[in-house]
């Protein structure tokens, strides 16, 4: 009876892990049979420069975002192969956490959905993000252009999974479990009483005011930028050109 037991605990463990593993393969192929009905990034707008400024301008970001962020944020976007739907996140780093710094662009409906407050990780820096790792147990943020994945309920309560897409260089996100989540420390409230938001273990942490209905947003195979003005990110990055 013993030797019963054991042998359907071992079965049952082994069954978990190979769902799990067969869970992220089919998530993934869902995303990509979906993808099969989205507009190519291409023809959503003119894609030269004269085409990205005038949507970047169309977006009103011309006295919110530097263009070159943006630029590099759809350059890259149109490289993401597995995109789900034509909804982009940009988190500007190079801006203190003092700024609202957290885009979600809706290229289908032309607009800017969100636009917000977001933490970075504590050994990141202060009120700016210096320095970032794709390390585990870093603290740190992490560069570079992500999928949104599946959300659950964590220790940081609503949560979104995000898959870097950059090896070396943020392909460590699911093993450091850096996650969107809402936090207390990232909201207008904190900011006002320390002149700063707080900071995360990693992830980009929202305002609890609105984190619920920007991970409903993302969720499922859209894309998310992190930028930072960081020479090592570009000079490795597959999606950035290169301009050194």
């Amino acid at each position: 009876m013993r030797k019963l037991i054991l042998l359907s605990l071992v079965t049952f463990t082994l069954s978990m892990v190979t769902f799990s593993s067969e869970y992220f393969e089919d998530m993934f192929k869902i995303i990509d049979n979906n993808s099969s009905s989205l507009r190519s990034s291409m023809n959503i707008f003119d894609p030269s420069n004269e085409g990205i400024r005038e949507e970047y301008m169309t977006l009103g970001l011309d006295k919110k975002l530097d263009f070159e962020v943006f630029k590099q944020a759809v350059d890259g976007f149109k490289k993401v192969k597995k995109k789900k739907r034509n909804v982009l996140t940009i988190i500007d780093f190079s801006s203190s956490s003092s700024e609202k710094r957290f885009y979600v662009i809706d290229f289908d409906k032309n607009t800017v959905l969100y636009d917000t407050y977001v933490a970075h990780g504590k050994n990141s820096g202060n009120n700016y993000a210096t320095e970032f790792s794709n390390s585990i147990d870093s603290n740190m943020s992490s560069l570079g252009f992500y999928l949104t994945g599946y959300t659950y309920e964590g220790s940081n309560g609503y949560s979104l999974k995000l898959y870097g897409l950059e090896s070396d260089i943020n392909d460590n996100a699911e093993a450091r479990s850096i996650v969107i989540h809402g936090a207390d420390y990232a909201s207008p409230e904190f900011l006002r009483s320390n002149g700063h938001l707080g900071r995360s273990l990693g992830c980009p942490a929202l305002p609890l005011e609105e984190y619920a209905q920007i991970i409903d947003e993302l969720k499922g195979g859209s894309v998310v930028f992190i930028y930072a003005k960081d020479k090592s990110y570009q000079e490795n990055s597959k999606y950035v050109e290169n301009e050194a």
